[in-house]
């Protein structure tokens, strides 16, 4: 990995770790919230580490730009100030979807398609999520139903599909917003 990458790396993991301590320190925040945010922490570390040795240089480089880009985000403030811990839900949703089906995708031309398609999805609707979902543990994985559309699409599809798949699926569901905006 590049010096570069590799702080930019390191860089995001010690701003999404500095969450911790600030759900510690929330005294309102109960003692089961900061414990299921800090697990989520603790999961976006070790599965960001892992993705850094299995992903080459432009996978990741997309892959930081995508979390980068929600961990700042305020998602669905309810109960307490943190909501869902910032764009901590976003960042874990991107690296578990990225985790689980990175390696199906085929080439990295694929791969890069499908984490951008992810960085998009959720920077553009985070109002459609159900907070429902956060704690439920059923329904966890499915927080976003675009998200869960796309995964369904791709699903046991050829490699050589998927780049076509991923952009009319943003293309039907997202060129509208883009016009309107």
């Amino acid at each position: 990995m590049d010096t570069k990458l590799e702080q930019k790396l390191k860089d995001f993991l010690k701003s999404i770790n500095e969450h911790g301590d600030s759900y510690r320190g929330d005294p309102d925040m109960d003692y089961d919230r900061i414990g299921l945010y800090c697990g989520w922490l603790g999961e976006i570390n070790s599965s960001m580490r892992e993705l850094a040795e299995r992903l080459n240089k432009k996978e990741l480089s997309c892959l930081l730009d995508a979390v980068e880009g929600v961990s700042s985000i305020k998602y669905f403030v309810f109960g307490t100030p943190y909501g869902s811990g910032y764009g901590i839900r976003p960042v874990l949703e991107i690296t578990r979807n990225v985790f689980e089906r990175g390696d199906r995708l085929g080439s990295e031309e694929n791969r890069v398609a499908y984490v951008s398609a992810l960085g998009e999805i959720y920077k553009k609707t985070r109002e459609q999520a159900d907070p429902k979902y956060y704690y439920n543990g059923e329904e966890d994985k499915k927080i976003n139903g675009y998200v869960r559309e796309l995964n369904q699409n791709l699903d046991e599809k050829r490699s050589s599909e998927v780049l076509r798949i991923i952009e009319e699926f943003m293309r039907k569901n997202f060129s509208k917003e883009e016009k309107n905006e």
